[in-house]
């Protein structure tokens, strides 16, 4: 069988292994007859320049025409047939010849002159993709058209999800399981998650980027700015800043005058102007109170959110910096090869693409670390988790200087020299960062499984 005829077959069966081995072997006269495969005949199926043709199809009469034919020997002109596939790929079947009683089908592969394409078998693929969602994902990387294929659930910790369906649900589950959340890796060397189809944010839940994400994106800690640094003019509600020691506030909208402490008309407060005498202590306190706890809380978000956006922007110039690593790496063994092929080869410089994931991966850790931290109550398991996270962040820092060092030289041989000089310690920080990671994801798992660590739903 050659690759057409198993193509073809494979598409016959949907896709599914087991049911061509079955078929195949059960019965394998049928099933290349239900493919519309002719073994028969040695009729090679293909492009034709005649003359003198007459098409049965558009009946035109043509002195010389590009026609097109299968094994069965009926033939047609290009424009009848080529308008007949373009209407049928669309369906994602397998595309039969023109004859209605003839069962024979288009291979896949067709070639015409220099011209190759595959456009039946792509949407073929995208038929089958688009009726089985809960067993594929595209890769979400920017760029990436990587696919990935889940055959069956797979065994995480102590859980198992019995059938994919359920990792849907993992999307807005409460569960603070991280075993159960499905890591996947595209075939580009992207990870992300199977079930929100975002990218690998071990160590936070599905629910908590989902939650996280939608805080970054909305005005709710603007509004809280607002609300602990502003306060409403009591006549036409527009929001007025404090910025001196004064209490007789004057509003520029409406001219309102009122007191900052009570909102009070100001004419009832007399001429003390550091005093309220018609605003109780305890009423004051009480707003002072919830003044601080508005302004803690925005504090609080700021400092995750800053460091979560810092190692977000970090990344992606780590991305940018690995390039020109490699682009300077790649030059400078090309033009060795030419010279001295024997004194450097591109195994001796795998340890590269070790490091260049280990930083990214690293790097992404700790971005959502801080996420994770966000949410997450305070507690002595919570200290131990946010040493490993610092560990981590030196240790994914170090590595990070040492590649911008090498692209900080100007001439390639000198940058070479540095990778090979460093490249003990390269490995060792890429090992280091591996391992502090898997430290870290522990940590977080683990926690949250014995109640060490609990995450407060903000």
């Amino acid at each position: 069988m050659d690759f057409d005829e198993v193509l073809m077959m494979l598409h016959h069966c949907k896709w599914q292994q087991e049911e061509l081995m079955d078929r195949f072997y059960d019965n394998r006269e049928k099933l290349l007859a239900d493919c519309g495969i002719n073994k028969s005949n040695d009729t090679v199926c293909g492009f034709n320049h005649v003359s003198s043709f007459s098409c049965s199809i558009c009946c035109e009469d043509y002195s010389a025409v590009e026609t097109f034919s299968l094994s069965c020997g009926h033939e047609f002109c290009i424009n009848c047939y080529g308008s007949y596939v373009r209407t049928e790929v669309t369906l994602g079947n397998l595309i039969r010849c023109m004859i209605p009683s003839c069962n024979l089908s288009i291979p896949h592969m067709v070639t015409h002159g220099e011209y190759s394409h595959n456009v039946l078998l792509k949407a073929a693929t995208i038929s089958h993709i688009s009726g089985r969602k809960v067993n594929y994902k595209w890769c979400p990387a920017p760029d990436c058209d990587g696919l990935v294929h889940l055959l069956k659930a797979r065994k995480t910790g102590q859980s198992r999800l019995e059938d994919v369906n359920e990792f849907e649900e993992l999307v807005d589950s409460e569960s603070a399981d991280l075993q159960s959340i499905p890591i996947v890796l595209c075939p580009r060397d992207h990870e992300f998650c199977y079930a929100c189809q975002y990218e690998n944010h071990l160590p936070c839940t599905c629910l908590l980027v989902k939650r996280w994400i939608k805080k970054c994106n909305d005005d709710s800690e603007t509004v809280n700015w607002i609300d602990a640094n502003t306060r409403a003019c009591p006549s036409c509600t527009a929001s007025i800043e404090k910025n001196g020691g004064c209490n007789h506030m004057t509003c520029s909208t409406c001219k309102h005058q009122f007191c900052w402490i009570c909102l009070g008309e100001w004419s009832l407060h007399g001429t003390n102007y550091f005093r309220c005498n018609s605003f109780s202590s305890d009423m004051k306190e009480q707003i002072g109170e919830q003044k601080k706890v508005k302004r803690e809380s925005l504090q609080r978000y700021l400092h995750y959110y800053k460091r979560f956006a810092l190692h977000e922007s970090s990344m992606k110039g780590d991305i940018k910096t690995l390039d020109k690593v490699h682009q300077k790496m790649s030059i400078f063994m090309e033009e060795q090869s030419k010279t001295n092929p024997n004194i450097l080869s591109w195994i001796d410089v795998q340890f590269l693409q070790d490091a260049f994931r280990a930083l990214t991966s690293g790097r992404k850790t700790l971005k959502w670390a801080y996420c994770f931290g966000f949410y997450l109550q305070k507690g002595n398991y919570a200290d131990v988790f946010e040493q490993i996270q610092e560990y981590l962040s030196r240790s994914v820092e170090d590595l990070s200087k040492i590649f911008e060092q090498i692209i900080h030289k100007d001439n390639r041989g000198k940058s070479t020299a540095i990778i090979m000089n460093q490249k003990l310690d390269i490995m060792n920080l890429s090992s280091l960062i591996t391992k502090r990671r898997k430290t870290l994801m522990e940590c977080a798992s683990s926690g949250l499984a014995d109640g060490l660590l609990k995450l407060e739903m903000l």
